[in-house]
């Protein structure tokens, strides 16, 4: 156990043991608690990044992709194409309202779908690279709101080799926009 000792004494005793046996409880609880909590975290990872797709530098300047902007407004859904900083096509479609239900994001799942198959550029299923999706949203835009935009853009799928295999894997790899 460990002690403490004060140096020399007049009549009385000063060394103590100090009890280790809670603060090694209290460590080994903290580390199963942290092992744990690590191993959960790792399950509910979503593939998002905020690394906005720039311009790359080098041989490939002019080979510049096409990226599909999703913005969200009070009442629709802006889905724009820009290659650069020209706006190649623009939709818009209705954002859902149904007061009392949750709202069902089908409708942007398949538009979202519609004008990749329109505007993509990774369509070879030898092509390992997916096209860009940057998400715009508003400041106030409720978290599961921006959750189902996000779903929306995953579902579109496509075909692509993996170690000899052929996947259905999402089209796209969603930026979220900063401001």
């Amino acid at each position: 156990m460990a002690g403490v000792d004060s140096g020399e004494s007049k009549g009385r005793d000063v060394n103590r043991n100090i009890n280790m046996i809670p603060f090694i409880d209290l460590l080994m609880v903290t580390i199963a608690f942290l092992l744990i909590t690590a191993v959960w975290v790792s399950f509910s990872r979503m593939n998002a990044n905020a690394q906005v797709p720039g311009t790359e530098r080098g041989p490939h300047v002019d080979n510049v992709t096409k990226t599909l902007h999703v913005r969200v407004t009070e009442t629709d859904f802006v889905l724009s194409w820009k290659h650069g900083s020209t706006v190649v096509s623009e939709t818009s479609l209705p954002r859902p309202t149904v007061s009392g239900k949750k709202p069902q994001y089908r409708e942007l799942a398949k538009r979202i779908a519609k004008e990749w198959a329109n505007h993509g550029g990774h369509t070879d299923p030898a092509d390992r690279r997916q096209d860009n999706c940057v998400l715009h949203t508003p400041n106030d835009l409720p978290f599961k709101d921006m959750i189902a935009v996000m779903d929306a853009i995953y579902h579109a799928k496509r075909a692509m080799l993996r170690n000899g295999k052929r996947e259905r894997v999402s089209v796209f790899n969603v930026a979220l926009a900063a401001r």
